[in-house]
């Protein structure tokens, strides 16, 4: 978590590229990284932390973790949209500095949440019979290298197509296209919204069905609906980039993550 808010308050800090060069981008992508492992390991025992508790309906109350997910693109977005009303010089200069900058006070009070949890009866089992591992990770490589390939392989299919639908839309929005900034925003914004539903849908539904065929499922959808996405967005019609971001958000997406937390451990 610490890592997670650190790489996020220190990508507001930045220099420019007019100001340090070529290394802006590289700080940028290094933070990018201590994002990513942060996100990785607090996500991870989150989810086992869940799903220890929660009996036969992992697939539902493991995705109430991943609601986190709209929540923050709907909030960031949503910030991100009211920094833009800045005139584009304040925007530029500083605006788009503040979401970062304030995540800081998200971090605290989660950390805060984060010390006040306690180990689930499972876990303390495991230490009781002395059962912990001194290296996990070298075991798994070592004896199921198998399943963290597939780890690997679901994840990368399923945060790709994250960035797809909620960062690499907007610029391709707005540079491609012309769009105004907020008609793409506002797009993303309800799409995560309606996630917000549909992932504990679709975590329900893998407690009925299995996670493999939810995976299987999304999978499909994301593959079916990788053209028309874009073709309804080259309609520049608001109405047509929002229901089109709508439908594809919950085929695809909401089909892939919401079983994960359940799935992955």
């Amino acid at each position: 978590m610490i890592a997670m808010g650190l790489g996020t308050f220190l990508i507001g800090c930045l220099p420019t590229y007019s100001q340090i060069g070529i290394w802006a981008p590289i700080l940028l992508v290094c933070l990018r990284f201590v994002q990513g492992i942060g996100l990785g390991g607090e996500w991870s025992g989150a989810v086992v932390m869940v799903i220890e508790h929660a009996g036969k309906r992992r697939g539902l109350y493991g995705s109430l973790v991943q609601i986190g997910f709209p929540v923050g693109v709907a909030a960031s977005t949503g910030i991100f949209a009211l920094m833009t009303k800045l005139p584009e010089a304040d925007f530029l200069s500083w605006g788009w500095r503040v979401p970062f900058l304030i995540s800081i006070l998200l971090v605290g009070v989660g950390f805060i949440v984060r010390l006040k949890l306690a180990e689930t009866p499972h876990f303390k089992e495991v230490v009781e019979r002395k059962e912990v591992l001194a290296q996990p990770v070298l075991e798994v490589l070592r004896r199921d290298w198998r399943s963290f390939l597939l780890a690997v392989g679901i994840t990368v299919s399923e945060v790709g197509l994250a960035y797809l639908l909620t960062v690499f839309t907007v610029v391709y929005a707005t540079t491609k296209l012309g769009l105004p900034r907020q008609v793409i925003l506002d797009a993303v914004v309800y799409a995560a919204i309606v996630e917000f539903a549909t992932l504990p849908l679709a975590g329900w539904l893998s407690d009925i069905f299995g996670r493999k065929a939810l995976y299987l499922a999304g999978a499909v959808f994301t593959v079916a609906l990788a053209f028309p996405l874009f073709w309804f967005l080259d309609t520049r019609d608001p109405a047509l980039i929002t229901f089109a971001l709508v439908i594809t958000m919950t085929l695809t997406h909401a089909l892939l993550f919401g079983p994960k937390a359940a799935f992955m451990p």
